[in-house]
């Protein structure tokens, strides 16, 4: 062998070893990562046309609603009614251009529908347990039909309208399998007397180990609320919990 002669190793199987291995991690990665990505510029990207984001994010939770309905909510971020948790209110309303030209916002008029409100309820499980003496928070979840059961007491006395002299339900609670999250929600139908009129509405509850919520939709006018309805249902559809630790007490 001469002085500058070397010996090729030809070693094709280690070689194909790895890159079939990098082919498995980059397969791996992609299962893996794409999806919150994904997630990712979903958030990035909004709502949606014509939509807001309220993030109520003292109270852990954020819904999407239309950008001309009215918001009622404290300015400092906090409980608007303490008594009863009282989160913040929402009145549908539309934007029309009688003139038909949706540029000129001059002539644009908002229509409030004020026969129709959607109330957002936070408390937390010991107020549950006030009333049935078994739950403390910080360990599981208030069962649904307890939940349920506690929320739907509340509408005769704190939840609704002053001057509600009686309340009937009218469908029993069920889980509300139109939500687009994975927060479960639970709903039950209420007919009210009140010294204003009739109340007719939906009661919806969701429940985590350290709060507990309530949706609730109330409507003093069919007329009204069939010409919104769509509109409010899309946003209990996006009512989602967020980040909270509930693993320690």
């Amino acid at each position: 062998m001469e002085e500058y002669d070397y010996i090729e190793s030809n070693n094709t199987f280690g070689k194909r070893g790895f890159f079939m291995m990098l082919l498995i991690l980059s397969i791996v990665a992609a299962y893996v990562f794409a999806p919150l990505l994904e997630a990712e510029i979903a958030s990035e990207s909004g709502p949606g046309d014509g939509l807001l984001t309220y993030n109520a994010s003292r109270y852990f939770f954020r819904i999407d609603y239309p950008e001309n309905w009215v918001k009622e909510e404290n300015n400092n971020g906090f409980l608007l009614n303490r008594e009863n948790g009282l989160v913040a209110v929402f009145t549908p309303a539309r934007k029309d251009y009688p003139g038909g030209d949706e540029t000129n916002e001059d002539d644009a008029v908002i229509t409030r529908f004020d026969n129709v409100k959607v109330s957002f309820f936070y408390n937390v499980p010991k107020d549950v347990k006030s009333v049935y003496g078994v739950y403390s928070g910080g360990a599981v979840p208030v069962p649904a039909f307890e939940l349920a059961d506690f929320y739907t007491k509340r509408l005769e006395n704190g939840l609704l309208q002053e001057g509600v002299r009686s309340v009937k339900i009218t469908s029993a609670a069920r889980l509300y399998d139109e939500v687009e999250t994975k927060t479960q929600l639970y709903c039950i139908g209420f007919a009210a007397e009140s010294d204003s009129g009739n109340i007719t509405g939906t009661l919806y509850c969701a429940s985590r180990p350290k709060a507990i919520y309530a949706v609730l939709v109330t409507v003093s006018s069919l007329s009204d609320y069939a010409m919104v309805n769509d509109e409010v249902q899309s946003v209990i559809q996006s009512f989602r919990l967020t980040v909270l630790d509930d693993e320690n007490p």
